[in-house]
């Protein structure tokens, strides 16, 4: 039996223009700086994240792109670095050479946002999501696995340890397993992509349950681009063998 809990070309990635897989966050802060813009940065940085998941560098690219073109001029001097640094993440997603190398920084970009909201004060406020009732069928899990990533996404940017926390303690126990209707679902993998697959499932886990520890905003940084580039190495499998 194949053994796998997530990613398959079964379910779609939102269109680039669609503002993420979830309601977008409000932002609550005291700055004089542009709310609409900080909004629109912070929804085209979770669209990098959603795209890299995905294992859709295109996706990514052009988001990232995005997030170059913003301004903030009436912005403190102070402040400026920070939005430098969000930038200068961005830079490296949108000439990236591949999805792992994208994935390294698209983690550091969540770090750089989560430093910059430190910084000015300001507090992403993220939607309520419902955890996805656990299944053994395959469409529930990837549910789970979503949801769970996007929550130790929102971890890093935020920052936010309570949804860090949350989203590691799902993942460290989600489901990893088919049914026989699941297995012919992927019957088109074959046992080279099957093999690749059941490894990053185990480090998927294994990062999961290293994000459970104590861990600070650098260790954030590394465990969450190794949950992207493990995501993405895992749907790209599914999809391209």
């Amino acid at each position: 039996m194949l053994a796998i809990g997530c990613g398959g070309s079964h379910r779609q990635a939102p269109a680039p223009s669609d503002p993420g897989r979830e309601p977008q966050p409000s932002f609550v802060t005291q700055v004089p700086t542009s709310i609409e813009g900080m909004h629109e940065r912070l929804a085209a940085a979770q669209r990098v994240e959603h795209g890299i998941v995905w294992g859709r560098l295109d996706e990514a690219q052009s988001q990232a792109r995005l997030l170059l073109a913003f301004e903030e001029p009436q912005a403190l001097p102070t402040w400026q670095p920070f939005f430098e640094a969000v930038k200068n993440a961005a830079r490296e997603v949108a000439n990236a050479p591949d999805l792992a190398a994208a994935a390294t920084a698209t983690a550091a970009l969540g770090a750089a946002c989560a430093s910059c909201h430190l910084s000015i004060g300001g507090t992403p406020k993220f939607p309520t999501e419902t955890q996805p009732t656990p299944s053994i069928a395959i469409s529930p899990q990837m549910r789970g696995h979503e949801w769970a990533t996007a929550r130790m996404w929102e971890g890093l940017i935020g920052p936010d340890s309570n949804r860090w926390f949350a989203g590691a303690a799902a993942l460290s126990v989600a489901p990893l397993a088919l049914l026989p209707a699941d297995e012919a679902r992927l019957a088109h993998v074959d046992a080279a992509g099957a093999a690749g697959i059941a490894a990053d499932l185990t480090r998927l886990r294994g990062y999961a349950t290293r994000a459970m520890s104590p861990v600070d905003q650098a260790d954030r940084e590394q465990i969450v681009a190794g949950l992207l580039t493990t995501c993405s190495h895992c749907h790209s499998l599914v999809r391209d063998h």
